[in-house]
Formats: structure tokens, C-alpha cells, sequence
């Protein structure tokens, strides 16, 4: 299988949610070029997961090269 899109994973959180079932959640690293295969490549993951690892839920949140990885964190002042 081609892996040539994976470039980093970060952030990876794996837990049971009971004996036999799995769960992962994951952050991957991409070229911005394979941005129109998104969907491909999160097929590709998830296939992975499922037949070497038995994981069959996952969410992983795909970025591009160059993405901060604290863009998302959030600097707003909350009031009481």
C-alpha cells in the first residue's frame, strides 16, 4: 500500500472501549498537494488500523505541512 502522503502523526490517543473493541484518535501530517485525496487517504488509514492493529474506530484529523500546530488553540478570554 502507498504511503508516500504520510509525512508525521502526532497527538495519538488509543484506548478500549471494552475488551475487544478499540479506538484511536490521531493527527496526520500531509503534503498540501494531497489535499484532493483526503478522502483516499483517510481510507487508507483507516484500513490499516482496522487489519494490522483491529482498531475499527478511529478519528484522525489530517494537516498540511506548515500548519502550526497550536492554530486551533483557542486565546479567548471567558467571563464568569
Amino acid at each position: 500500500m502507498d504511503l508516500s502522503f504520510f509525512k508525521d502523526v502526532h497527538d495519538v490517543h488509543v484506548w478500549a472501549i471494552c475488551s475487544h473493541y478499540k479506538s484511536l484518535t490521531a493527527h496526520v501530517l500531509i503534503d498540501e498537494k494531497d489535499i484532493p485525496a483526503m478522502q483516499d487517504i483517510l481510507q487508507k488509514i483507516n484500513t490499516i488500523l482496522r487489519d494490522k492493529f483491529g482498531i475499527r474506530h478511529s478519528t484522525i484529523q489530517l494537516e498540511t505541512v506548515g500548519y502550526p500546530k497550536d492554530a486551533l488553540l483557542c486565546d479567548t478570554k471567558h467571563e464568569r
